[in-house]
C-alpha cells in the first residue's frame, strides 16, 4: 500500500509540499517521485520506522512548483512508487494537482 497526502490545488507561482508513506514493508521500500511524467532524483530524504504490525514504514516529502506552464494548466501529475528490491515489485500512487491560473488581459 502507497498514500500520497498533500494538496489537490494550488496557485500558478506556489511550491506545494506532499507526503508519500509506504505501508509495512520487509526491508524497507525504496520510494520513487515522479512530477509531471518525469522521474526525480531519487536525493530526496527519506525516513524509516518500524510499522506498528511489523516490517517497516518509509515516508518522504517532495515540493512541487506550479509555474502555470500549458502542462500545469492541465493539472500537474505527481506519483510516488513504493519499491522493494527484494521482491522485485512496487506499488504507487498518484494525484493530479489542479493548477489555478490568472486571466492574461
Amino acid at each position: 500500500m502507497v498514500t500520497l497526502h498533500g494538496p489537490t490545488e494550488g496557485r500558478s507561482g506556489e511550491t506545494l509540499t506532499l507526503e508519500c508513506e509506504s505501508g509495512p514493508s520487509n526491508p524497507p521500500a525504496k520510494l520513487l517521485w515522479s512530477v509531471a511524467n518525469r522521474t526525480l532524483a531519487t536525493s530526496q530524504r527519506q525516513t524509516v520506522e518500524p510499522g506498528s504490525d511489523g516490517g517497516w514504514v518509509t515516508r518522504a516529502t517532495v515540493e512541487v512548483e506550479l509555474d502555470g506552464t500549458e502542462e500545469d494548466r492541465r493539472g500537474k501529475r505527481v506519483r510516488c512508487t513504493a519499491f522493494n528490491q527484494e521482491l522485485g515489485e512496487g506499488k504507487t500512487a498518484e494525484k493530479t494537482i489542479s493548477v489555478i491560473c490568472e486571466l492574461d488581459d
